[in-house]
């Protein structure tokens, strides 16, 4: 390996401020270390920049930027840069493509050492959430994790199931959803029975919570099912809808299953009309 050595920061001129020094900045970098950014993204058509200032050992100051585009899977997608020996003054990264809001874009930026996916991690500079106007600096920069926060709120219109099948959808990888509201409308064929209308969290193998509405329904009607975080507990709103409250509390992790749960579901029923309002928060950290 390199010899590494310290640099001090150096004293003002003593015209300015006698014996006093500036403030240590910069990140020295042996010709073994090196940048490694790390995005998780939920957005299609992003694109980030980054951009550093960087000292040589000749004393010589370059600026340089890098294009890092970052996968909308929520998946990590990681980016390495050489730098080489030198000091690291200062960087920042910025939305240059793509209009992400607070949640959806989370970077973090770490030197380390080597470039393969088992390289020795250095120090981590900054980790936050990336915006179309909010951008990443270091110095000054904060390190958090992806999950601090209110979460990036989320209208999901999704697709029906078959018919005489129940509602049944999954928190995709690389999530972590806080249900808020699922509504969707049932319509009964002709088969004489009274259906029964749950939502239902299931953490696989077992349901963890049935929500049932109050009243049943018929053959040949419609109904709307509203399950909404806040409202009162079992509502009749009208003939064609019914309230019913969201539990409240858990987040639900990547693979968990909700839906509904309907009780005497005949094979011409169908549900349509699947929305639901989720914060989401990735699992960047």
């Amino acid at each position: 390996m390199a010899n590494e050595r310290h640099i001090a920061a150096p004293e003002l001129p003593e015209s300015a401020a006698p014996r006093i020094r500036l403030a240590p900045g910069g990140f020295a970098l042996t010709n073994e270390d090196n940048l490694r950014l790390t995005s998780f993204n939920a957005l299609a058509g992003v694109q980030l920049t980054l951009t550093y200032r960087f000292l040589q050992p000749n004393g010589s100051i370059i600026v340089a930027s890098e294009v890092h585009t970052p996968a909308s899977d929520r998946s990590a997608t990681r980016s390495r840069y050489v730098l080489g020996a030198g000091i690291l003054l200062n960087l920042t990264v910025i939305v240059s493509t793509g209009s992400p809001i607070l949640g959806q874009t989370f970077c973090r930026i770490e030197v380390i050492r080597g470039l393969t996916a088992t390289a020795l991690l250095v120090g981590t500079l900054v980790a936050d959430n990336v915006t179309a106007v909010q951008a990443l600096g270091w110095p000054g920069g904060t390190i958090r994790s992806s999950l601090d926060g209110p979460g990036y709120p989320r209208l999901i219109i999704d697709t029906q199931p078959a018919a005489g099948a129940d509602v049944v959808k999954l928190v995709p990888v690389g999530a972590r959803w806080a249900m808020l509201a699922f509504t969707s409308t049932l319509t009964t064929g002709i088969g004489v029975a009274n259906r029964r209308a749950h939502f239902s969290f299931d953490q696989t193998p077992t349901a963890y919570a049935l929500l049932p509405m109050a009243r049943v329904q018929i053959a040949s009607a419609s109904v709307d099912y509203f399950w909404a975080a806040g409202c009162p507990s079992d509502v009749a709103y009208s003939n064609t809808a019914e309230l019913q409250s969201m539990l409240v509390g858990p987040n639900l992790l990547a693979g968990t299953s909700f839906g509904t749960l309907t009780a005497n579901l005949q094979a011409a029923d169908q549900w349509t009309g699947v929305r639901y309002f989720v914060h989401e928060w990735l699992e960047g950290s």
